[in-house]
């Protein structure tokens, strides 16, 4: 692949070298490619800003925050219009990254690909401004620190002019180290549950201000935008009909007005009137945890408990979690949702440790934190990404558009063949399969954010099969992948940024004692998973371009799938069915199996009464275990006892 043209840029600024207001040092500021140096990471650097940063991330000193665009970005792809936010924890020590809509990555991509801050400014309120041309300069704005994240921005367009405005709210600067970031202003938009906002503060930045104009939609969209309202889940999803449960419904209902990335024509997100009559911005996945603490949950008390976390600029699910922790075990007190959040704010309430999220807060409470305090009890996949996964769960909140719920198991492995998946792997309550499943829809979502493209517009048009994985690849990648297959170059992209972005985690190829607790069919997964991430002393396949010469174990589609636990199953023949195959046999299983599972083997075994067996895929005759008929799909358990016999309805 050649990405040489148009090579990707990276600013990188030494904020240490910054100690007054005024234009930035020339010394402050350094200027990388794409195409400058060789070997993988070049290779990488040149799908565009986020790889880009990560190439230079551990040679650049004291890096804190890194904001990209990838090539999409900058090509002005219709709705792909998101950049990449990269930082390590202060939470977890981690590295972390998350992606934002508004202006932002259009504004940045007129000037650059990529802007790494590093080192902190010692200018109080310090304001950091991208003009028009790039030059950089450093402002101060007494009081800016302590303004709600609306009123900042407000505050900056009316003494700066129009641009894009990312900036952290007062609770980041109060030390609270869950706090997130907050990106335009009509409505705003909030990212970066992992601390970023904290990262922010960090640098002595109140603010950074992007007055450039935004790259231009490229012509010839048409038919990108046509695909999108081709899918039932986007559309779904636009209307509101992700919001489960009637509770949340009034604020759906009484919604302004629909909003997400520039020219999508499938928003995921809806603007709402806050109780001071300014927009709020809500997607829908961050209202769920806070049903649990405004009682019946109107949409005026959500409204206002939504709002209180915006304008303190913190995550609304942590926020969540910690309000049940001091509604559970902190001092009695008359204050509603929305004060008591304020209260722990502002440290007049609660241990210190409530800046320290939900787990530090459970600790000092003397409380276990339950798993499920953001939302519903996790199933496997979801265990294992917190667990292991390179970037946690977050890249997990278009697993369901794509591989989970909404889609059956033939349509699954169409989407990740030639990988091949054990029995099973299609049931999200089960364990099989999961490994290969996050290792391959990782690799997916790191690609298409790398690039600049929203994952759930990418989950949803293939998972409604109006594109297949070749297809969509071919329509977003950049210039240069001409010649090879552009589903694998996706998925070689996203494997190889990840390796890198593991590399740079410092991760460890051991599994951890702590996570001793998982059952024992998720830790096999685990290990599968980590042996496919290259965790160990392997590499997967999908490096191998990004990482030329490693040790590669056998790619999991090119032999047969690894073996599981087996169980041994005994099967009764009854009436007619006694007489052609016996009273009874056992039948030995790869776990977990379902029942049409086991009917197919046998009839594979016993091909020439195979049609006694099973016809256009299901069972012919009734199977009962303890009385009880069973379904095509109900699971077996090893040493269970069968009986089959033929049924003729209408008795």
């Amino acid at each position: 692949m050649d990405f040489s043209t148009q090579a990707p840029t990276l600013w990188t600024l030494d904020l240490g070298c910054v100690v007054q207001v005024g234009e930035v040092p020339t010394g402050a500021v350094t200027v990388r490619h794409g195409r400058e140096g060789s070997g993988p990471h070049a290779q990488l650097a040149g799908f565009g800003g986020p790889a880009l940063a990560l190439c230079a991330w551990e040679s650049a000193p004291d890096p804190r925050l890194a904001l990209a665009v990838g090539r999409a970005v900058r090509a002005g792809q219709a709705t792909a219009s998101r950049a990449s936010l990269i930082a390590r924890s202060p939470l977890s020590g981690r590295l972390t990254q998350a992606q934002v809509g508004t202006d932002l990555a259009r504004r940045l991509a007129r000037l650059c690909d990529g802007l790494l801050l590093c080192g902190q400014t010692r200018v109080p309120d310090a304001v950091l401004v991208l003009d028009a041309q790039g030059a950089m300069r450093i402002e101060s704005f007494p009081g800016m620190r302590a303004m709600d994240t609306t009123r900042s921005a407000a505050q900056l367009e009316a003494q700066l002019g129009a641009g894009a405005v990312l900036r952290a709210g007062p609770a980041a600067h109060r030390g609270v180290l869950w706090s997130n970031l907050c990106a335009g202003q009509d409505p705003p938009s909030f990212v970066g549950s992992g601390g970023m906002g904290a990262v922010l503060a960090g640098t002595g930045l109140a603010a950074i201000v992007v007055l450039a104009e935004p790259v231009p939609q490229a012509e010839h969209g048409d038919s990108w935008l046509e695909s999108l309202m081709r899918s039932p889940r986007l559309i779904a999803r636009a209307q509101g009909q992700a919001l489960q449960g009637a509770q949340v419904r009034p604020l759906a209902e009484t919604a302004r007005e629909r909003h997400g990335c520039s020219g999508c024509p499938t928003p995921c997100g809806f603007v709402f009137e806050r109780p001071d009559h300014r927009k709020g911005h809500a997607r829908f996945t961050a209202l769920k945890p806070l049903m649990e603490m405004v009682g019946d949950a109107d949409g005026e008390g959500l409204t206002a408990l939504l709002s209180a976390c915006n304008d303190w600029g913190v995550d609304a699910r942590e926020a969540a979690a910690c309000l049940w922790l001091d509604l559970q075990h902190g001092e009695p007190c008359d204050l509603d949702p929305v004060q008591r959040l304020q209260a722990l704010c502002r440290g007049e309430r609660g241990p210190q440790e409530f800046g320290q999220g939900s787990k530090a807060l459970a600790a000092a409470y003397g409380a276990r934190p339950s798993e499920d305090s953001k939302g519903p009890m996790p199933t496997p996949i979801q265990r294992l990404a917190r667990n292991f996964g390179v970037r946690g769960d977050e890249p997990l909140r278009s697993y369901p558009f794509l591989v989970d719920q909404w889609i059956d198991g033939e349509r699954m492995r169409e989407l990740v063949a030639p990988l091949e998946l054990p029995p099973g792997s299609e049931a999200s309550e089960l364990a099989a399969g999961k490994g290969r499943l996050l290792w391959w829809h990782e690799n997916l979502i790191a690609g298409v954010d790398g690039i600049g493209v929203c994952a759930f517009t990418v989950a949803s048009l293939l998972s409604d099969g109006v594109s297949d994985l070749a297809g969509l690849a071919e329509r977003i990648l950049p210039a240069g992948w001409e010649g090879e297959d552009a589903g694998q170059v996706l998925l070689e992209f996203g494997a190889g940024y990840l390796a890198l972005f593991m590399e740079l985690d410092a991760r460890g190829s051991e599994i951890p004692e702590a996570h001793s607790e998982l059952p024992a069919e998720l830790m096999a997964e685990a290990r599968e998973y980590l042996a496919l991430r290259g965790a160990g002393t392997h590499r997967n396949e999908a490096a191998v371009r990004a990482f030329p010469g490693a040790d590669v174990p056998p790619f999991p589609g090119s032999g047969p799938v690894d073996s599981r636990a087996a169980i041994q199953v005994e099967l009764r023949f009854l009436g007619a069915l006694g007489q052609r195959f016996g009273t009874a046999m056992h039948l030995r299983l790869a776990a977990p199996a379902t029942l049409a599972q086991a009917m197919e083997e046998l009839a594979q075994e016993r091909a020439r009464e195979a049609h006694w067996l099973v016809r256009e895929g299901r069972p012919v005759p009734a199977v009962l275990r303890s009385g009880e008929v069973l379904a095509a799909g109900s699971l077996l358990r090893d040493g269970d006892v069968l009986e089959l016999l033929l049924a003729i309805s209408g008795g």
